[in-house]
């Protein structure tokens, strides 16, 4: 089931006991974004093929440790994947207008705001705590498609 509600309401309507991943979505002209909470999905190797196959895809990910992830995939390829202000996989031109945020902002602040630049909008607290078709999903990846 789907749902148009804000943020704050998620919990009461989808209580953090039930597992898996917490999508929001929402869309800017010819962009769709997720934000994902609670159990990521989209981090595997098999759905950022999938995603990615025939577009381009940009994903901001922080894990429950802080660490944040930036990832721009071209049909499947990895055009840029980095840590802002840490490790380096294959580097482009997000990362030094992220690194330029960085100091007077947190990581994650940084790097959603250069990808809201890249699409034309603005991915900030207001944007995703607002009203978003929101689900939650219990599907797992089947272990041969990893």
């Amino acid at each position: 089931m789907m749902e148009i509600v804000r943020c704050g309401v998620t919990s009461q309507w989808i209580p953090i006991s039930r597992p898996g991943a917490l999508l929001r979505l929402g869309a800017f002209d010819n962009w769709v974004f997720c934000f994902e909470d609670r159990a990521p999905i989209a981090n595997s190797p098999s759905a950022i093929r999938r995603l990615s196959q025939g577009t381009r895809m940009l994903q901001v990910t922080k894990s429950g440790d802080g660490m944040v992830i930036v990832r721009d995939i071209v049909d499947g390829r990895k055009a840029e994947v980095f840590e802002p202000g840490g490790a380096v996989s294959v580097d482009g031109p997000l990362r030094p207008r992220i690194a330029a945020l960085s100091p007077a902002n947190a990581r994650i602040v940084a790097a959603l705001a250069v990808v809201g630049d890249e699409v034309g909008h603005n991915l900030d607290r207001a944007t995703l705590d607002g009203l978003l078709a929101t689900a939650l999903s219990t599907l797992k990846e089947p272990a041969g498609r990893r």
